[in-house]
């Protein structure tokens, strides 16, 4: 790793392992106070060939408040673009909003979030989806509150009658304990999801 001034060169490796290693990637980072910029080759698993050799190029440019980024996905072996994204975000203290281009342009995604009051972090969201291919939009919107303060519930509905929420409560320190349900509402016959989930945070 080289660090020069303002200039921030890295070069990194890694891989996945399980039973067997799925992926391998190596890759190129060089960050400036509003640019940042990387490359990577890599190899990912393919049941019939083995491994793919995959190449991924992504940048972004902006500040803490405003920013523009792209990400590029190609497949060495077919020379065909396999994945592209990108995307545009505003951060702000009352309120963080994206609009986002992904799928291989095929959705278009757009989303924000407005906290109302800190205390209790309380706030409320929306995201706006269509995909082309389908001509289809939903819109979802969603709130979330502490109901103490170690305590937060988040619930959210969108326009495909989807309704969803979470109760999660800090046990100790850094483990949450977190309940959760989901229903269809447009469907008389859905049977109500719930699950329970322990959370460790470092």
């Amino acid at each position: 790793m080289l660090n020069n001034n303002n200039n921030h060169f890295s070069f990194a490796t890694k891989a996945s392992t399980g039973v067997l290693t799925s992926h391998a990637k190596a890759e190129v980072q060089y960050l400036r106070d509003f640019v940042g910029f990387s490359a990577g080759v890599g190899l990912k698993a393919n049941p019939a060939t083995g491994f793919d050799p995959i190449a991924n190029i992504s940048a972004v440019i902006g500040s803490t408040i405003v920013s523009l980024g792209a990400d590029i996905g190609i497949d060495i072996t077919t020379r065909t673009l396999n994945k592209f994204s990108t995307g545009l975000s505003l951060n702000t203290g009352f309120l963080i909003a994206s609009l986002t281009l992904s799928d291989g342009t095929d959705s278009v995604k757009a989303s924000l979030y407005r906290p109302l009051n800190p205390l209790t972090r309380t706030a409320v969201a929306a995201e706006l989806k269509h995909r082309f291919s389908e001509d289809a939009t939903t819109l979802t919107v969603g709130a979330q509150h502490a109901l103490f303060p170690f305590t937060l519930l988040k619930a959210r509905i969108n326009t495909d009658g989807k309704f969803s929420a979470v109760l999660r409560q800090n046990v100790w320190q850094s483990l949450y304990v977190s309940i959760a349900g989901e229903i269809d509402l447009r469907d008389s016959n859905n049977t109500p999801r719930i699950g329970l989930s322990m959370t460790l945070k470092p």
